[in-house]
């Protein structure tokens, strides 16, 4: 594999031989975005990209530059990139999760019933997700894609793994034409200004401002929601009517919500229809902090310190 100029920043240890990589089932693909599992020196989570302008090849550089520079508990492990000596596939190599996403767990079965996230762990997944952002917010990098497809839950007291490459990828291939599509488990975690940003290129939906920290915590508080209700906002309406009310800033009812003022309170502030008024991530945690200390939880990355952090950029 050749590297240009603009390439060559990418430190060698980060370069996978494209023939050692096992690749393995599919586990979905949209579009230009196919996601395998496969084997390298363990199991791992393979992103292929099929770029065709100089732009998006600059874009996947950019991230990977940024992605080889994060380390945190909460995040997947970045293990490298490959390249074909032929072909415009790129692939990000990521460790694999050793459990399933929040996405995922909700289908499992329990006793016959669906199963339920407990308070106490519920509250303790959102602080370690909101620890996990807010390092990342730290420096200078906006998830975009927080939802329950990308947060994996490992063993019996829930460590949270995040995933800043989206594994909640949904297959267009037999849409009608001249329509997009969202997947609508992901809907209620727009945040307002890009819901009223929306535009449908077919068969994908984009939006015409980029995600900042501000969206972030709008995704974290539907997060903490979804957790603690076990569905997602307005999951009874039709995708029209969601967006239609969480453009013109509505809210799902808490009234029956089963968690206390405090949390209520937390999940609130983070929907602000200002983006301004919501609370940074490491508000979250320290909100949190009252309702963890009845969890049995570990310790992670101390969130006091996050703003000493160096600056980057990611855009995946």
């Amino acid at each position: 594999m050749l590297l240009s100029e603009a390439d060559k920043e990418i430190d060698a240890e980060w370069i996978i031989p494209w023939s050692d990589i096992q690749f393995g089932q599919i586990i979905s693909q949209k579009g230009s975005c196919t996601i395998n599992r496969g084997k390298w020196h363990g199991d791992v989570i393979i992103h292929q990209f099929k770029l065709q302008s100089d732009v998006e090849v600059s874009s996947f550089w950019s991230d990977v530059q940024s992605l080889s520079k994060l380390r945190h508990e909460n995040l997947l492990l970045f293990m490298g990139i490959a390249i074909p000596s032929l072909g415009s596939s790129y692939t990000i190599v990521n460790s694999a999760p050793r459990g399933v996403s929040v996405a995922n767990f909700r289908l499992g079965l329990k006793n016959g019933k669906p199963e339920r996230i407990g308070m106490r762990a519920a509250v303790s997944i959102s602080r370690q997700v909101a620890q996990a952002t807010g390092y990342l917010h730290a420096r200078g990098i906006i998830h975009g894609k927080l939802n329950p497809h990308n947060i994996f839950l490992e063993g019996d007291n829930y460590r949270v793994k995040l995933s800043l490459l989206d594994h909640g990828l949904v297959d267009t291939a037999s849409l009608q034409i001249g329509y997009g599509c969202i997947p609508k488990t992901q809907v209620s975690y727009y945040s307002p200004e890009l819901v009223r940003s929306m535009i449908v290129e077919p068969p994908e939906v984009h939006f015409t401002i980029q995600s900042t920290k501000f969206s972030d915590v709008y995704a974290l508080g539907s997060f903490m929601y979804d957790l603690i209700s076990g569905s997602p906002p307005f999951h009874q309406e039709h995708v029209d009517s969601i967006l239609w009310r969480i453009g013109n800033g509505q809210t799902t009812s808490l009234q029956d919500v089963n968690c206390n003022a405090r949390l209520k309170a937390l999940m609130t502030s983070c929907w602000a229809y200002d983006a301004a008024e919501r609370p940074s991530c490491v508000e979250v945690v320290r909100r949190l902090q009252p309702s963890a200390l009845l969890c049995k939880s570990h310790s992670c990355s101390e969130p006091e310190r996050l703003n000493r952090l160096g600056q980057c950029k990611l855009a995946c």
